[in-house]
């Protein structure tokens, strides 16, 4: 039987088997624990910061960021390998869902790295010295990964 990938909304508008659906109820207990954890992140960093966010406070992103490193938020995505957890895109989401609840900037931030991690780690296309040594940084100096996006047809 061949297998589909649906895009974006097309669930609510295909005929869409109910076992292919992912709902919180399938959460793992990990992917629960991980939840909480960045919900206490949020409420403890993110939520009293808000305002300073939304002016913009430059600084207080890359800290915030740094805060989410070092508590392994970052590196859900790399490799075990590398020293991450080596976890695929619905805990990658399911972070940067609960911290976009509090601060879609922040979010953003956080969605751009696990783009950068995420898509590296199953794409294979970084030479394996490049590789190791960003999920490394990544693991163990808490480094924020990025990269540069340009959209011209936009304007």
């Amino acid at each position: 039987m061949k297998e589909t990938t649906l895009k974006g909304g097309e669930f609510l508008i295909q005929e869409t088997k109910a076992q292919d659906i992912f709902t919180p109820e399938d959460f793992t207990e990990e992917q629960k624990m991980m939840r909480d954890s960045v919900i206490e992140f949020v409420d403890r960093e993110i939520v009293p910061s808000r305002e300073r966010l939304e002016n913009k406070d430059f600084k207080l992103t890359e800290e915030l960021m740094q805060k989410a490193g070092s508590l392994g938020f970052l590196g859900v995505g790399v490799p075990e390998k590398y020293g991450g957890l080596g976890h695929g895109i619905t805990d990658m989401a399911l972070s940067q869902y609960e911290i976009g609840k509090a601060c879609g900037s922040t979010a953003v931030a956080v969605g751009m790295h696990h783009q950068v991690v995420g898509t590296e780690s199953e794409s294979d296309q970084w030479p394996e010295k490049i590789r190791s040594m960003i999920f490394n940084d990544v693991v163990q100096s808490g480094a924020i990964a990025n990269n540069i996006a340009s959209e011209p047809e936009l304007g």
